[in-house]
Parts: C-alpha cells; structure tokens; sequence
C-alpha cells in the first residue's frame, strides 16, 4: 500500500515513518506539508492513501479531500489529527474522507485503518463513534434531546456493543 503523509510537524511525520518502517504491506512514498503541495504530489505521486491532517496550512484537509473527490482521484482518505471535535470529523467524512483517526493512536489501529480504507471500506475509532452519538443526542447547548434517546435506551448492553462493531464495519 503507497502512502502519502501530509502534515506540516516535522517530528510527527518522522514518528508515523518510524513507526510504519517495519510493516512490509506498506511504503512511505511521498510527503506534503500543506494542501497545495500536497495536490500537486497526489496527482504526480498517485498514492493508495493519504494520511492528511485536518489542520495544515494554505488549504486545509477537508478542502484538499473535497478538491481531490471533485477531481475523481483514486486516493482513499484517512484523516489523522489530534482534533477530535465531532465538527472537525464531520466535515473530513462530508468531504469525502474514507476514515478518521487521532494522532494518539497506535500502530496497530493505523494499520487496521489503512488496510480498512485500501479495501475500500471506512474506518473511525470507538471513542469517536460515541463522540458522534453523543453529539446526536445532545443538542447545542449540550442538553440531552429526545431525537435519539428514546431508541437508545432501549438498547441493551450487548446491542450497544454490536452498533459500535457496526460502526468499525465488522
């Protein structure tokens, strides 16, 4: 799987190589620092997935995956940020992003994410999942509404954990 990193740290983009150096279905084949640069190495570079920070300089990574979707470029999205407003995540999946994952995650989610998005599948982390339903639940003063709740509490424990399997699409 060829891989395009996109993020203007350095260091992180140092650690995510690092970290991915030993994995033999995958190679780092270029990187970005902002969005513009970044478009111009996906369409020269042609990688399998860009891992794209949300927030990089000039265009940031939700106008990027909106401009490459709108371009119809094969590249699978997955989104690697440290924000993990339901906002943020939102508007990358509105855009066109395959995934979403925290820059705190470790190398085994990363893998399991990019292999999910390659296949053509979406990934987003459990705590995200029920971020998102919380958010659903709540409205903007953060009070619960009763849009969702009446079918939730109907749910049972065990139906709770399948709908977060659901939401990793296992």
């Amino acid at each position: 799987i060829r891989i395009m990193i996109v993020d203007d740290h350095p260091l992180f983009v140092d650690g995510i190589k690092l970290l991915l150096k030993g994995e033999k279905s995958v190679s780092i084949i270029a990187e970005a620092k902002d969005g513009e640069d970044c478009i111009a190495k996906v369409k020269k570079e042609n990688p399998d997935v860009l891992l794209l920070d949300f927030h990089i300089p000039k265009i940031n990574g939700a106008e990027v995956t909106r401009r490459l979707k709108e371009d119809d470029n094969p590249v699978k999205i997955l989104a690697l940020s440290a924000d993990d407003d339901t906002r943020a995540v939102q508007e990358m999946m509105n855009s066109g992003a395959s995934g979403y994952l925290l820059k705190s995650s470790q190398r085994k989610e990363i893998m399991d994410a990019v292999n999910k998005v390659f296949d053509g599948g979406k990934y987003l982390p459990q705590n995200i999942l029920l971020k998102a339903l919380d958010h659903l639940t709540s409205n903007e003063n953060g009070n619960s509404t009763n849009r969702v709740p009446a079918m939730v509490k109907k749910f049972s424990d065990r139906e709770m954990e399948v709908l977060r399997l659901m939401g990793k699409e296992l």
